[in-house]
């Protein structure tokens, strides 16, 4: 929630491929709330890595 670019991106890719095992389908997201100390662009950047990832 508070890393650079590289690291979301890191993350973010992670998490689809641990997800792409799952039998009835995965979907990427900021949980029930967005932490406050996130900031909105790094939303953005998690948003950017799973429309990179997953076309």
């Amino acid at each position: 929630m508070n890393g650079s670019r590289e690291e979301i991106h890191r993350e973010a890719l992670r998490c689809i491929e641990i997800g792409q095992k799952a039998e009835k389908g995965y979907g990427l997201a900021t949980g029930c709330d967005v932490p406050e100390t996130a900031k909105p662009v790094q939303i953005d950047w998690m948003m950017e890595a799973v429309r990179e990832y997953c076309r």
